[in-house]
């Protein structure tokens, strides 16, 4: 196991980090994010120095922002559903070195599928709803302002699940899945000016 950083002629440099198997980001001019399986480590390029370590422990699915400033990763938390305790997901944004992680949506809403956009400024996801434990809908989050706006659909056919958000490469749209009834298909829309999505907003940010 080693690293390697091929320039655009083609030319091969190796950083080192002989015990890392695992590239997870370029998140500066000289700073990569390596891993040996359990933690990460930004690095650098030319040597391999160590800049920090990233703590994996009770962290799932780190995943970094297009512009390397930022990571997202999932923790869980037990909620009650049904009468019952169960296992859900909670979603955190930190900076790229794991530092000043946030909890940006709670376990009661089951965060899944996010997906940085394009520009590394917002989190697109879908959420369960708290109160209807069989709707999801799509979710946003503005990571520079700490706001999370929820976008659930009324159609005429009725309540929709909507799920596995994915931006458009400008970032001005996304495409999901929505299964409504026996049907699914994938819809295409801009979630600020879509018409038959309710804007909503949690009372306390989570």
């Amino acid at each position: 196991g080693d690293i390697m950083v091929m320039d655009a002629g083609g030319q091969l440099q190796l950083v080192g980090c002989d015990a890392s198997k695992l590239v997870f980001a370029w998140t500066s001019r000289d700073t990569i994010v390596v891993g040996d399986g359990r933690d990460l480590f930004p690095v650098d390029v030319h040597g391999c120095r160590g800049k920090g370590v990233i703590y994996g422990a009770e962290k799932r699915d780190i995943t970094f922002s297009p512009d390397g400033k930022r990571l997202f990763y999932y923790g869980s938390a037990r909620v009650q559903r049904g009468g019952r305790s169960v296992q859900a997901n909670e979603l955190f944004v930190a900076t790229s070195e794991g530092l000043g992680g946030r909890r940006a949506v709670g376990a009661e809403y089951d965060p899944r599928h996010a997906r940085w956009s394009p520009d590394g400024s917002r989190l697109v996801l879908d959420v369960q709803s708290p109160n209807t434990p069989s709707e999801r809908y799509i979710a946003l989050y503005d990571v520079v302002q700490q706001r999370l706006r929820f976008f659930p659909s009324h159609t005429g056919q009725g309540v929709p699940r909507d799920t596995d958000p994915v931006w458009v490469p400008t970032g001005t749209q996304i495409v999901h899945r929505r299964v409504l009834g026996a049907d699914t298909s994938l819809i295409l829309r801009a979630l600020a000016e879509d018409p038959a999505a309710v804007h909503v907003e949690p009372t306390v940010l989570l």
